[in-house]
């Protein structure tokens, strides 16, 4: 893997802690509904 494989990595990783915070409460509100 080349270093820019590795950086596009990282900013995914802190794009997804992101997206999980608000897509982790849908999954679970739509489990419950």
């Amino acid at each position: 893997m080349g270093q820019d494989a590795i950086n596009i990595i990282e900013e995914m990783k802190e794009l997804t802690k992101i997206e999980n915070s608000g897509h982790t409460y849908s999954i679970i509100r739509s489990k419950f509904m």
